[in-house]
Parts: C-alpha cells; sequence; structure tokens
C-alpha cells in the first residue's frame, strides 16, 4: 500500500483556478487555504485506511469525513479520533452562496504519506500530501462538486512530480504553514515506509533552529533544476516558520553533520568531496584541515551524539586488502579556526579491505557508533564516545546485520527481532547480548487471533507492528518495546469496538 505515515507539518496550502461559469464551475471561487489541523490533545497520531473486505468498520469521523486514508488523535483508551482541518475558500468577486462554501469546506481532506516530529519536537512535518474528497462519489452532480472538482485535481496534478506537498504544524495550536521547495522542502520524497533516521544528514536541528539541505535525501546533480546543495535555516515562532538561506548553492554540500553549536558540511561527491564546519553564531564557513594526499589514507567525517569526528583509515599497504587502521579524532572549532586531534582517541585494526560504510560521513544520534565488516561471523566495531574507546568482535546472536548500514536496521542504535508470534528480542549496539521479551497476548485475546506476522518496528513509536488474522478480517496490534508495558499487545479501535484498518504509522508526540 502507498501509504506510510510520516507525521508531517501542514501548513498554507493555495490553489489557483480558472474562472468558469457561475452555478457550472464558479470561477469566483479561487481556491483553498488550509489555516488549523485539529490535533490539539492528542499523544499519539496516526495515518490509517479501512482495510479492504472489511463489512463493519467504524470511526470517530470528522465533520464529512469518510475515516479513510486520514490522519487520526489517538485517544487515552486506545480509540481512533479523526483530525478536522479548518479552511478558508478564497473567491474573486462575488461571492458564491454560503451552503456552497460551506459544501467545500466540508468535503475538502488532506491525504498525507508520512509524519515527522521536528524542530525540537514543537512542529510536525506532513510530507507527500495529496488532496481527496472522500464522499466524491455520493455528492451531488452539482456546482460546488464541479469546485471541488478542479481544485482537488488541479492540487494533486501541481504536485504529482514531487510525491504531494509538505506542510509544518505548530503542535501547540495546530497552524498549518504549506513548506515548498524553495523554501528546502524535499524534492520528491520516495512513498513506502520510511523511519525517522532517514532524515539524517539533510535535515538537522541546533536550538530551536531546524536546518535543511535544499533538495533533501537527493543528492546532488549535474541535471537543470536538480537540487543546488544549499542550506536553508527554519526558524519557528508564534507567526509561523521564517525560511532564510545561510549557506549558497556555490558551496554545494550534500550532507549536514550536526556538531556542538555548528554544523559539518559534506560538500562535492565521489572523489571530489571536502568538508567544512559551518557556525551560526558568526556565519562563518571553515575548512577542516585533513590531508587527503596521501593515496592510502582515506579520512572522512562524522557526526556522533551530535559532536564531530574524523575518521582516518590508514590502508598499510594496497587498497585491495592487508591490514590497517581506523582512528577517531576530535575536532576542535574555534574562533582561530578548526583543528583535528594529534593522535585518535580511539582506533582499532581489522584485515578488511576498506570501511566503505563509514567512509561517505554519517549521523549516529546516540553516544554509541557502529560499523560492520563483513565476513563469518560478521564483525562489529563499536566507537563510545563518552568513554572514548572502540570493541571488536563478533556480531552477537539475533542481531540483524544490513550490507545498507546501520541506520537500514537500527533506530537510536536499537533494533528489533521478531521470534514469530511468541516474542521479539532488543538488540542494543551498546551491548552484547540481546535481550528476549515475551509477547503478552491478554489484551487482544477477544479478538480470536488465529495467526501472527510481525511486519516492521514502528521507529516513530517504538512498537512493533503485528498482522492479526481473526474470523471477522485482519488487525493490527502495536507491542511496545521500551517502558513498564513493553512486549504487551493493544490493538487501536474505532468507537465500536472495531479494528478493521489499516494503521501505517504511529507517532507518539
Amino acid at each position: 500500500m502507498k501509504k506510510i505515515l510520516c507525521f508531517l507539518s501542514l501548513g498554507m496550502l493555495l490553489v489557483a483556478c480558472n474562472g468558469g461559469s457561475k452555478g457550472v464551475d464558479n470561477g469566483s471561487v479561487k481556491g483553498i487555504i488550509v489555516k488549523k489541523a485539529g490535533i490539539e490533545g492528542a499523544s499519539t497520531l496516526a495515518i490509517a485506511a479501512p482495510a479492504q473486505g472489511v463489512k463493519s468498520v467504524s470511526f470517530t469521523k470528522a465533520d464529512g469525513g469518510s475515516g479513510e486514508n486520514a490522519l487520526y488523535k489517538v485517544s487515552a483508551d486506545n480509540k481512533f479520533i479523526e483530525v478536522s482541518y479548518t479552511f478558508n475558500v478564497e473567491v474573486e468577486g462575488d461571492a458564491p452562496d454560503k451552503t456552497v462554501i460551506e459544501t467545500i469546506k466540508r468535503n475538502i481532506n488532506i491525504v498525507p504519506n508520512f509524519i515527522y516530529s521536528i524542530g525540537g519536537g514543537d512542529w510536525l512535518w506532513l510530507a507527500n500530501c495529496f488532496m481527496d474528497v472522500p464522499n466524491y462519489r455520493e455528492m451531488p452532480e452539482d456546482g460546488a462538486k464541479k469546485i471541488l472538482t478542479r481544485i482537488r485535481d488541479e492540487f494533486n496534478e501541481k504536485y504529482h512530480d514531487t510525491h504531494g506537498a509538505h506542510y509544518l504544524i505548530n503542535k501547540v495550536n495546530g497552524a498549518m504553514y504549506q513548506w515548498e521547495q524553495a523554501d528546502g522542502a524535499p524534492a520528491g520524497l520516495s512513498d513506502g515506509y520510511n523511519p525517522p533516521s532517514m532524515l539524517d544528514d539533510w535535515f538537522v536541528t541546533l536550538g530551536s533552529d531546524m536546518y535543511v539541505r535544499e533538495g533533501g535525501y537527493n543528492f546532488l546533480s549535474a541535471e537543470e533544476g536538480t537540487p543546488s546543495g544549499r542550506v536553508l535555516r527554519v526558524r519557528f515562532s508564534s507567526a509561523g516558520p521564517v525560511f532564510t538561506e545561510v549557506i549558497p548553492a556555490s558551496q554545494g554540500v550534500s550532507r549536514l553533520l550536526p556538531g556542538e553549536n555548528c554544523l559539518g558540511l559534506t560538500c562535492g561527491q565521489g572523489s571530489n568531496i571536502g568538508y567544512y564546519v559551518y557556525t551560526p553564531s558568526d556565519g562563518r564557513i571553515q575548512a577542516i584541515p585533513l590531508d587527503q594526499t596521501h593515496q592510502n589514507i582515506r579520512w572522512t567525517v562524522i557526526s556522533v551524539d551530535n559532536k564531530l569526528y574524523a575518521l582516518k583509515n590508514n590502508q598499510e599497504g594496497n587498497l585491495e586488502g592487508g591490514p590497517h587502521s581506523v582512528g577517531f579524532y576530535e575536532i576542535t572549532v574555534a574562533k582561530d579556526g578548526v583543528k583535528i586531534g594529534s593522535a585518535p582517541i580511539a582506533e582499532t585494526y581489522s584485515h578488511m579491505g576498506l570501511y566503505d560504510e563509514i567512509m561517505n560521513g554519517w549521523v549516529c544520534t546516540t553516544p554509541t557508533y557502529a560499523f560492520f565488516e563483513d565476513g563469518s561471523p560478521v564483525k562489529v566495531h563499536i566507537f563510545d564516545s563518552v568513554n572514548k574507546t572502540l570493541s571488536s568482535g563478533d556480531m552477537p546472536d539475533h542481531y540483524p546485520y544490513s550490507a545498507g548500514g546501520v541506520r537500514s536496521r537500527y533506530f537510536e542504535g536499537i533494533a528489533y527481532e521478531a521470534d514469530g508470534d511468541a516474542g521479539f528480542w532488543i538488540c542494543d549496539l551498546s551491548k552484547s547480548e540481546a535481550e528476549y521479551v515475551p509477547l503478552d497476548k491478554s489484551g487482544i485475546a477477544s479478538y480470536n487471533i488465529s495467526s501472527m506476522v510481525m511486519e516492521h518496528f514502528e521507529a516513530g513509536n517504538m512498537t512493533m507492528k503485528y498482522r492479526c488474522a481473526t474470523p471477522n478480517g485482519d488487525v493490527y496490534a502495536f507491542a511496545t518495546v521500551k517502558g513498564a508495558n513493553r512486549g504487551k499487545l493493544a490493538v487501536i479501535t474505532g468507537d465500536d469496538g472495531s479494528a478493521g484498518y489499516i494503521i501505517n504509522v504511529l507517532l507518539n508526540l
């Protein structure tokens, strides 16, 4: 299914429309502006859609809503409440009848694909949004429906190539603001399940400000119209977000790396990469002094727990193999320049060829940074930034490994490996053993579940998502992986207790 949720921020939405004959396609209606999302009081948000073939599905619906592909608040007793939106209708010349305006407001819905928590946790980003008219087929064929058709189709066509529009939402009052590509919104964020770690290296929060690399996770390209590599600051206020360019396109930024009151910058691509530091306090961009002239030494810069480190990959032979070392060096940013420590604070040796996984710049949000070495068994190397140690050993039992890197399987240094429908292992890279948690099914016994299959780890809510087969169709149960209730399965229901729908993503606020 296309929808996978990210909590996104909704913003101001404006759709221009062509004129038409009054009463048929009333040209006086220019477009609509999304002003607010009714998220007040929510502790958890979800994006969901009723499952096909389920006869009895009940939701607490917003006024005029259908409950399909919608954004929901989750109540304290695990019930869905559909989020309603406040719209303004823009008109030119004579305003249409009030009934027409109210019909338009009541029948427009926002269909998101992702939701993220951003801006230090005070804002939401609602991404890959399209416009929908949920009760479209049941509406009478009148002027209001024709206006709705025009507004919906023009909006969806406008944002078709970028996989939808983007909005920023103030979590305090639900005020929404549209986020355009010119202000750093991603140029074509792909659909599908994307964990929050996908935002690493192009979407960084420093203090109360957010910094984004134009184009999002799409790398630079020589093709006309592709992201330029400039960096924008997003500053949030009660009046809404303010977007300011702080690093020009000429710098060619390809990755952002959060540091202590600064940003590390990876600039360029391929063999033509340079590393810099940007300090917001004075706007300076300074080169990180890395000697890239030795053919058997490669340097890169990474961010671990919001601190910058230089990694030196020292090959003691040819580049095809042989023992070599990887050392972590501290980076110091001062008024008189950027400096690299004279000796590594931690170092390891290996017979692996090159650590390609770590040699392209990386962001790790936790104090423990890990990288893997292929083999039988797989080796894991763990850098502890607090104690400044680097340990190496065999990959522990049950710990998942992916050649795509740590963040493809781990969130905040932790992964969860399912044991069928019996339980799961908590795999913490800072520990040497996996911890087993059995599932407690007592809370879902009334659903008469015949089988359960784990679908994925819900990173935004730190839960395991299971598809459960019941006599009335599939339901989706969630087990938290942290806290006092970890392992206890729960089903989020409609107001009549039914659960025949698909929950794409849950996000704790």
